[in-house]
């Protein structure tokens, strides 16, 4: 059976941008609420999950999210 030959990179231990690595969490929303969250984390240069990061460690304030959604 061929395999991926990116799955043998998906092994490798990834960096780790903070004190501790990043584990999976479960978020449940609309595709209405994801759409909205990808545009925003988008316009500010992070992918959903890192934007979520910034935002629970206060580097992102709701008032940055406001400036964003009032363009």
């Amino acid at each position: 059976m061929p395999y991926n030959p990116k799955s043998k990179q998906n092994l490798k231990p990834r960096p780790t941008f903070y004190e501790v690595a990043k584990k999976r969490h479960e978020v449940r929303l609309t595709d209405e609420g994801w759409r909205g969250l990808q545009v925003l984390a988008e316009s500010l240069g992070f992918s959903v999950s890192e934007f979520l990061e910034q935002i629970g460690r206060g580097k992102v304030s709701f008032s940055e999210i406001a400036d964003i959604v009032e363009r």
